[in-house]
C-alpha cells in the first residue's frame, strides 16, 4: 500500500473561555510519512492546541483511539512574545510566555481556516398530517444562512390539511412570515420560523391568531380541483392584512410522489405570489399555469 493511514486528534483549549476545552477527531487516509506519530504543541496562554498523530500501513488498521501521553509541564528556560487575536490577522503582545518541556520554537501564525462540517446543520422532516415533525440533523449548502419550519394549514370546506417541514434555507426573506390565500371554499394559512444556530428549528411554531375583520377591499372569488380553471362565482371581502387578490393556477407533488391540480381566486396577504407558492410545506410545483397577484379593490360606499 502506498499511502499510510493515519489517526488524526486535534484538541484545542480556549483558557479566555471559561476553560472550554473543544475537541476534534478525524480519521483519513495520508500521503505524507512526516506528519505521522507527532505530538505537536502551540501554546498562546489564552489558546492553547495539542495535536496527536498515529499512523498504521495496513487495511482499515486506523479504527483504534489514540492514546494521548501526560505532557511535559516543566519550565525549560525559554521564552515567547504572547498574544491571541480572534477574527484578526493581527494580535497585541501582552508579555512573554515560558515555554515548557519540548517547546523549543516560538511560534507566529496569522491564518483563516475553514473547519471541516463548518456549515449550518439544521433539523430536516416533512410531514403532511401533524403541526411539527422529528428529524435528523443535516448538513446544509454553504450559502444557506438559516434554519426554517414552515406550516401550511388549509381549510377545504370543513376538511382542515396541514402539511410541516423542518430545512434549511438560503432565502432570509422567506423567515418570520405569515402569508394567507383565501379563495372562500379554500383557505390556506402558511407561517414561517427561522434560527441561526445548528439544529435550532427543533420547536413547534407558534401560530398566532389571524385578524379576521373586514378592511374594506374585495377580489373575485372561486376554486377549481383538478382544473387550471375555476368559474368566478361573486366576490369576498378580504380581511386584517389581505390587501391583495391572488389568482393561481398551478400543479404541486407531494412528498409521497403523488400530484394535484387547483386553480384559485381571492384574497391575499403581500409576498403571497413571490413567496407563498416557493414555501408550501411537503410539496414542490411541478407546473405553473397562473400565478398573479395584484391590489385587491376597494369597496365604493
Amino acid at each position: 500500500m502506498a499511502n499510510h493511514v493515519m489517526l488524526f486528534g486535534f484538541l484545542f483549549a480556549f483558557l479566555a473561555t471559561g476553560n472550554q476545552t473543544l475537541t476534534s477527531f478525524t480519521r483519513s487516509c495520508n500521503d505524507d510519512p512526516y506528519r505521522c506519530d507527532k505530538d505537536l504543541q502551540m501554546v498562546g496562554g489564552i489558546q492553547n492546541t495539542f495535536i496527536t498523530t498515529t499512523c498504521c500501513n495496513t487495511d482499515n488498521c486506523n479504527k483504534h483511539e489514540i492514546q494521548v501521553s501526560e505532557h511535559n509541564n516543566t519550565v525549560n528556560g525559554r521564552l515567547c512574545e504572547v498574544c491571541y487575536g480572534l477574527d484578526s490577522y493581527n494580535c497585541n503582545i501582552n508579555g512573554y510566555i515560558e515555554c515548557r518541556g519540548d517547546q523549543t520554537d516560538c511560534v507566529d501564525i496569522a491564518v483563516t481556516l475553514e473547519k471541516i462540517g463548518s456549515s449550518l446543520t439544521c433539523m430536516q422532516c416533512s410531514t403532511v398530517s401533524e403541526t411539527s415533525c422529528r428529524g435528523a440533523p443535516h448538513v446544509c449548502n454553504k450559502n444557506d444562512t438559516s434554519c426554517i419550519d414552515i406550516l401550511e394549514i388549509t381549510k377545504v370546506g370543513n376538511q382542515t390539511l396541514i402539511g410541516f417541514t423542518r430545512s434549511c434555507n438560503d432565502d432570509p426573506y422567506r423567515c418570520d412570515k405569515d402569508f394567507q390565500m383565501v379563495g372562500g371554499i379554500k383557505n390556506t394559512f402558511i407561517t414561517t420560523t427561522c434560527c441561526n444556530t445548528d439544529n435550532c428549528n427543533k420547536h413547534e411554531i407558534q401560530v398566532s391568531e389571524h385578524n379576521n375583520t373586514v378592511n374594506g377591499r374585495l377580489c373575485e372569488v372561486c376554486y377549481g380541483m383538478d382544473s387550471y380553471n375555476c368559474n368566478i362565482n361573486g366576490y369576498i371581502q378580504c380581511r386584517g392584512d389581505q390587501t391583495e387578490c391572488v389568482d393561481i393556477a398551478v400543479t404541486l407533488e407531494k412528498i409521497d410522489s403523488s400530484t394535484f391540480t387547483f386553480s384559485l381566486k381571492g384574497c391575499a396577504t403581500p409576498d403571497a405570489c413571490t413567496l407563498g407558492p416557493k414555501i408550501i410545506p411537503a410539496a414542490k410545483i411541478t407546473e405553473e399555469k397562473r400565478l398573479l397577484c395584484y391590489r385587491a379593490h376597494r369597496i365604493v360606499q
